[in-house]
């Protein structure tokens, strides 16, 4: 997980932010942008434009999985009306929400930024340790977001998603084995010669079977 520190993508902060009192943090808030294309920059504009001190949220995911912090969890933020003192809000690019009119939905939440999403929320919670709860900007007040296309129950569960892997350059979907062969590189069992090729029909040594053999225990968690 990348994070991007606030001031390093040069977040604006028009008045003094007022510390957080971590004792008091006992949720997270997830929320989506209603909008397809607005990156951080965007939004930041949208919440100073609102009178805000600065950009709301804790914490936001990108749609390639960058993570960028905004206040952290050292400042109460802005992202729950008049619940932020117990609160961290984490915003994710695009539009979650059917139905919005003259507003596109964006594509289902990508394995990448969900994976981003999902080691946010863990990594906040290993440094707040008081937070029993993670939910929905929904959950908190009356709102739809963060949409009804938001995948919040398995970003809840705090489990991440298996990320499929290019396939090797020199094993057609034609190959009798593709499919096997695809699925033990997902898990990574096989990893090719390092350069994108899994040479089918090269003879396999003792050392190559041990590396696999360790490879599949290590998925099987043994």
């Amino acid at each position: 997980m990348n994070i991007i520190r606030n001031k390093d993508w040069g977040m604006i902060v028009k008045t003094p932010l007022e510390t957080q009192k971590l004792k008091c943090v006992d949720a997270i808030a997830l929320h989506h942008m209603a909008s397809p294309t607005a990156d951080i920059y965007e939004v930041q504009n949208w919440h100073l434009n609102a009178g805000w001190r600065a950009f709301g949220y804790g914490y936001w995911v990108d749609f390639d999985g960058t993570v960028y912090e905004g206040r952290g969890y050292d400042y109460v933020g802005a992202g729950v009306e008049n619940q932020n003192d117990h609160i961290i809000s984490i915003g994710f690019a695009g539009n979650y929400q059917s139905g919005l009119e003259g507003i596109p939905l964006s594509p289902p939440v990508s394995d990448t930024q969900f994976n981003a999403g999902v080691e946010l929320i863990a990594w906040i919670r290993g440094r707040v340790p008081s937070i029993v709860r993670v939910d929905g900007h929904r959950a908190f007040m009356a709102t739809a977001c963060p949409g009804d296309t938001f995948p919040l129950a398995e970003m809840i569960s705090g489990k991440k998603r298996l990320e499929e892997k290019p396939m090797f350059k020199d094993v057609p979907e034609s190959d009798y084995g593709y499919n096997h062969i695809k699925k033990l590189k997902d898990y990574g069992v096989v990893n090719g010669d390092g350069e994108g090729n899994f040479n089918p029909d090269a003879p396999v040594t003792r050392r190559d079977v041990a590396v696999m053999i360790a490879n599949a225990l290590t998925v099987a968690g043994k």
